[in-house]
């Protein structure tokens, strides 16, 4: 591909970049010098903001496979928001083996502050071919240094962090260029960000939602206008039903409708826990939309505190007979958890394959 047609087809990637990286980097990353490396920097677009926006005195290293775009990247002046020259190499390296300086040699472990990458890791990576760039990741990332990579159609929200989690990086929070960006970066910090021993305040698990060392447990229901007794529950919902028992169920009745991303509570029948929280995830013709995921969500969450559980589990909302996309609804879910800040420990479950629900 020529510089030309890169530029043609990446300015929506160039105008996203304006917008998200600053507020990956609001919060997240120290007022100090970083060494910042840009993955797949292609003409230096996205080295552009991170030089402009990163602290002053960081120094920037953009790697790109391809000679031609490395060379226009290269020739770039980049300038911090003060007006000061940044100290940036590019390389023509490609992101599947050891990330290498300009004289060759592999980068120290431990010695990147940040490592960002935009319109790579979700457009070009998958689940099976990731794991060699995070293995990377892990060794070249400082404890608490950051990782902020991109999300998209070939590796979504939830597959990417499962795989960091795996070489120790917990999820921060996802940031988009506008509210309901499909893609957008996810912000990762190298290291535990809890005290040693403690429990993570969000937890993602793969598994069976009923088998979750949790009091309460979040039911993926409707707006409770139909007798439950006409329905027959797929999913998260048959599982409970056949596991706890009708008397839930029968409880719900008395609820009475609920109000779209709302949530009410019965007792838990015949599963060992303290609550059956029912949110009503989807509208009346059986859609979820991000809104009433995020809403289901944070009604969940505080019922949950008034009840005084101490932790409950969610499945992935909206993402069975709802129709929404899995991944987005469990970024969805996570960002949410994650603005709430509760008191409650929330542990989000993905479905395993050939488990129950």
């Amino acid at each position: 591909m020529s510089p030309e047609e890169f530029a043609a087809i990446n300015g929506r990637q160039a105008w996203a970049n304006w917008r998200t990286i600053p507020r990956c980097l609001s919060g997240n990353v120290p007022d100090r010098r970083l060494l910042v490396v840009d993955l797949g920097c292609g003409a230096g677009d996205s080295t552009a903001v991170l030089a402009f926006w990163c602290p002053a005195g960081s120094r920037v290293i953009g790697y790109e496979l391809s000679a031609p775009l490395a060379a226009v990247a290269s020739r770039r002046r980049y300038r911090h928001r003060t007006g000061a020259t940044v100290d940036t190499a590019i390389i023509v390296q490609g992101v599947g083996g050891e990330l290498r300086d300009a004289a060759g040699r592999p980068l120290a472990a431990g010695s990147v502050d940040l490592v960002h990458s935009s319109g790579l890791v979700g457009h070009h990576l998958t689940r099976s071919t990731v794991g060699p760039l995070v293995q990377e990741l892990a060794r070249v990332v400082s404890r608490g240094g950051h990782a902020f990579l991109d999300v998209g159609p070939t590796l979504g929200d939830g597959e990417l962090t499962a795989c960091m989690r795996e070489a120790g990086f917990q999820r921060l929070c996802r940031k988009r260029s506008f509210r309901f960006d499909p893609t957008g970066e996810v912000v990762f910090v190298h290291g535990a960000a809890e005290a040693p021993g403690a429990p993570e305040r969000v937890q993602l698990v793969y598994g069976d939602l009923l088998s979750q060392p949790v009091e309460g447990i979040v039911n993926a229901w409707n707006r409770n206008v139909l007798p439950w007794w006409l329905l027959l529950p797929q999913g998260v919902s048959g599982a409970i039903k056949r596991a706890a028992g009708t008397a839930p169920f029968r409880e719900l009745v008395a609820k009475g409708a609920i109000p779209l991303g709302g949530a009410v509570h019965t007792g838990a029948g015949c599963l060992p826990f303290r609550a059956l929280i029912h949110v009503a995830a989807i509208d009346l013709t059986w859609r979820a939309s991000a809104q009433s995921i995020a809403d289901s969500v944070t009604s969940a969450m505080r019922l949950a505190e008034r009840l005084g559980l101490s932790s409950v589990a969610l499945p992935v909302l909206g993402s069975g007979s709802g129709g929404y996309p899995a991944d987005e609804a469990l970024g969805l879910i996570l960002d949410t958890l994650e603005r709430l800040d509760s008191p409650v420990r929330a542990v989000v479950v993905r479905h395993l394959p050939g488990g129950p629900g």
